[in-house]
């Protein structure tokens, strides 16, 4: 049963949930020559209304128009890493390199982020910090209490392997906290 504050935190995720959609990833870190790609960058998810054929097109037609072959290149790179079928310019449905362990990640960092509320927070139970940082992130599950209950199971699945490891002297590190001092719970 969800507290006062609890259904305030609801509302929120909810409300963020409508307007963004869910958090399926971060970009942890961005190669200097592409910072500028931030200002533009909204989702790690393709919108669901842009078309490939249109893109591939107007790729084109950039190209043509303004003479500039960085038009030419990024068509060109859509087709030979397979992100747009070369016959009739659909996206496929094949992820780069890192997307596979973008949601990993997500998890890890959210997991850190739950400990790291804690760590500041002692009294902070670990259900709550849950709910605090699921509304945050807008964590993607079918409901708030779900989204709470995914992130607590990650917290305690990666407690308890932190502890195993440590125990079994393989001397695994827990997540980073996402102020990056390192650690977590322990």
């Amino acid at each position: 049963m969800l507290t006062k504050s609890d259904l305030k935190l609801e509302k929120e995720w909810e409300r963020k949930r409508r307007e963004r959609g869910y958090a399926h990833g971060y970009i942890r870190e961005v190669p200097r020559d592409m910072r500028d790609m931030l200002s533009l960058y909204r989702s790690l998810e393709r919108p669901e209304d842009l078309r490939g054929p249109d893109f591939v097109h107007e790729l084109a037609r950039l190209a043509l128009e303004w003479g500039d072959r960085r038009f030419a290149q990024c068509a060109r790179a859509l087709f030979e890493l397979g992100i747009v079928n070369k016959k009739d310019h659909r996206f496929t449905k094949k992820r780069g390199p890192h997307a596979t362990s973008l949601r990993e990640s997500a998890k890890d960092y959210a997991v850190a982020e739950v400990w790291a509320l804690r760590d500041r927070n002692p009294n902070l139970t670990e259900w709550k910090a849950c709910a605090l940082v699921a509304e945050d992130l807008v964590w993607e599950a079918t409901s708030f209490e779900a989204a709470i209950e995914q992130l607590r199971r990650a917290s305690h699945r990666a407690r308890t392997g932190y502890d195993r490891d440590l125990e079994a002297g393989r001397g695994k590190t827990a997540p980073a906290s996402p102020d990056k001092k390192g650690g977590g719970r322990r």
